[in-house]
């Protein structure tokens, strides 16, 4: 009951709406026109490296492509460019559909035991993004080694770069989820005025019965206590509600999956037998 049946029509056009757009054969194939024409330029103005490596050699100043270079640029390459556009674009859909049901006049109950409303689901949707993001710093891990392996870099040196590009990528995924900002916090202040006005009534009619007419043993009840503490309960969990639908397991988790790329290239700077011996003389 988070849409009211009355917008459920509306409801279910903004999905049929994104599924057309993530079946759309025009939309792919102008992603595939995008990468033939710019993907190969956009590539060697920003990838490739000035040293001789394992698809190209420096010849007199001149980048010369061996023939797995070719494959590379010409095969590999189109393929990964065009399934990673289309991934940004499938994440696009994702961000207009959130954005089309968060505008909604969502009915969010702020008791919801998920301390969400009732959207605490949603976070289950930010590890549907894990190969999204894992696929990016793979790619960020291959390049920085391509630059310490053939240009003498330092592994420290793009310490800037693997934050920013871990944190953009939390940002990309977490991003749909603040959406819901508003919506949230006003039901969670809504239902912490409504409450708070209940329970300030209850108590204070509580409070008279007990202090007033304390030995008459009829006057309060079992009940009227049990519900003076049911009523604490779903103020706490009121004031408690949460104004975005995911945790910080959630950020954790994702962090954690974005830096296992990375983490072999610690050895470029940290011999990996001298982290055996650190390792040994903690467990010795």
């Amino acid at each position: 009951d988070i849409i009211t049946p009355v917008d459920t029509v509306k409801f279910n056009a903004y999905l049929n709406s994104a599924l057309q757009l993530r079946n759309s054969y025009w939309v792919e194939s102008l992603l595939l026109m995008f990468v033939i024409i710019c993907g190969h330029w956009f590539w060697l103005e920003y990838s490739v490296h000035n040293g001789s490596t394992w698809y190209a050699n420096i010849i007199h100043g001149k980048t010369k492509i061996n023939m797995v270079g070719y494959w590379y640029f010409f095969v590999s390459l189109p393929i990964f460019q065009f399934l990673l556009l289309r991934w940004y674009f499938r994440l696009f859909i994702w961000y207009r559909l959130l954005w089309n049901i968060s505008r909604m006049p969502l009915q969010l109950n702020s008791l919801h035991p998920d301390r969400a409303g009732g959207l605490g689901f949603l976070s289950n949707t930010v590890i549907a993004f894990s190969l999204f993001l894992l696929a990016h710093t793979v790619l960020l891990a291959g390049m920085i080694s391509n630059r310490i392996w053939y240009d003498g870099a330092n592994l420290l040196d793009f310490k800037i770069d693997m934050l920013g590009v871990i944190f953009l990528l939390l940002s990309l995924v977490l991003m749909p989820l603040a959406f819901f900002l508003l919506p949230m916090s006003q039901a969670k202040r809504i239902g912490t005025n409504q409450y708070g006005v209940m329970a300030s009534n209850f108590v204070n009619t509580f409070r008279t019965r007990w202090l007033n007419k304390i030995y008459d043993k009829d006057v309060v009840s079992p009940d009227d206590i049990q519900s003076l503490a049911d009523l604490s309960n779903s103020f706490v969990a009121t004031r408690d509600m949460k104004v975005l639908p995911f945790e910080l397991t959630n950020i954790l988790q994702l962090i954690i999956i974005a830096i296992l790329p990375l983490v072999p290239l610690i050895f470029t700077i940290i011999p990996f037998d001298q982290i055996i011996r650190c390792v040994l003389r903690i467990f010795a």
